[in-house]
């Protein structure tokens, strides 16, 4: 989900139409529905969070994370050796 921010404005946007207020638990679950799993497990850890900007908060930082972590394991998969590795 490298568009989270689309998700997010999209999500807003459709919301407002529909007369969703973000403080409603409604709101948060559709909110949250929309998420793929690996990052709604992101968001979910430690708890729901307590206002929709928190949600969103967390929506945006786990989806940033997960790109960091795919951006690593693809650059060392393409090293020849990895240099920290105990060759013994």
């Amino acid at each position: 989900m490298p568009f989270i921010n689309e998700y997010t404005s999209k999500f807003e946007e459709l919301a407002h139409q529909a007369n969703y207020l973000a403080g409603n638990p409604k709101t948060h679950q559709l909110f949250l529905h929309g998420l793929p799993r690996s990052i709604l497990k992101e968001v979910m850890r430690g708890g729901v969070p307590p206002t929709y900007q928190d949600l969103k908060q967390r929506a945006v930082e786990a989806v940033q994370s997960k790109q960091t972590i795919d951006n690593i394991v693809r650059w060392r998969d393409h090293l020849p050796q990895n240099p920290f590795q105990n060759s013994n």
